[in-house]
Parts: C-alpha cells; structure tokens; sequence
C-alpha cells in the first residue's frame, strides 16, 4: 500500500474542490460559467435518459447540487433531507439557474463540513449509501467528487450539442 492509498481528509478535501470549481475545464461551477437562464432549459432533442431528467442543463445541475445535499444527509446525517425537500428548496429558490448554483455552494459547503467533522481515523468506517448500500466514507466522499465531474461532462456536452443547433439554424 502506497501513501496514495491511504485515504486522507486533505486529500478528499483537494479532491472535492477541484471536481466542484478548481479545474478550469472539468469542475462542475465552471461547467456552468456563461449558461444562460434560456440555455439552460434547452432540451437536447432525442433526448432518453434518466426519467427524472429533461437531459437540459438546469435539470442535469438541479440533479448533481440536489444530490450533494441528500447524500450528505443519507450518509452522514439522519437521513431527512431527501429528493422531495431537495425539489421543495429548489422551487423556493426560485427552480432557475442562480437557484442551482445557490444550492451547490450550500451543498458543497456541507460536504466540506462534514468531511471535516468526520474524524481520518473513522474515514474507512461503513456509511449508508443508496439502495441499502454500504461504502467506507472516504469513497462516499469520492463519489461526490466523481458525481461532479461527471455532470459537468455532460453538461459541457449539451452545451455542444446546443451551440450545433443554433449554428444549424442560423445557417437555414
């Protein structure tokens, strides 16, 4: 086993930063840099994924700062934050961009938090994850650097795929 292997709180922490705002390509707050309210609820056509998506931005957004607040409730809270009270805040936000970027950086904040009040002895210690799943929590909180960088490759794609049909149009 490596020092690399050994899971640290310095490291998620580094890990969680860039994946939300550090990398200038890749995070998920850059993802977003000069998206529109328009463009964000622009549905890309042929569109078939997740039923709970448009496969729009704002919706792909809404799912990834949703997701830091009820993973952080599930794994390391009492579980009472949930999709429902996610799509609650959301709405009362305002359900637009600005709401999303405001409920990332409180999910985000509460992400660092809770890493930080975990204890690095404890960071291999089961947690509750989805579907009665169990993962050690240094990987819960490597899923959520994962679930944003992720997300911000999609939304960079529909980005693309939007830019295509404007361009498209225009030359019609």
């Amino acid at each position: 086993m490596t020092e690399l292997d050994i899971p640290n709180k310095a490291g998620l922490r580094d890990l969680l930063e860039q994946a939300f705002s550090g990398s200038r390509w890749h995070g998920f707050l850059t993802s977003l840099d000069g998206v529109s309210e328009e463009e964000a609820l622009w549905v890309p056509p042929g569109y078939k994924g997740f039923k709970h998506q448009t496969g729009s931005i704002l919706s792909i957004a809404f799912h990834t700062a949703g997701d830091k607040l009820v993973l952080t409730s599930h794994a390391f809270s009492d579980g009472g934050f949930g999709w429902p009270e996610a799509a609650q805040l959301f709405q009362r936000l305002g359900g637009s961009l600005a709401a999303v970027r405001q409920m990332a950086h409180d999910g985000h904040q509460e992400v660092l938090a809770q890493l930080a009040a975990w204890p690095e002895e404890r960071l291999s210690e089961p947690r509750p994850y989805y579907s009665g799943k169990m993962y050690p929590a240094h990987r819960i909180f490597g899923i959520i650097a994962e679930h944003d960088l992720y997300h911000a490759g999609q939304i960079n794609y529909v980005r693309c795929l939007l830019a295509g049909s404007e361009s498209s149009s225009q030359d019609s």
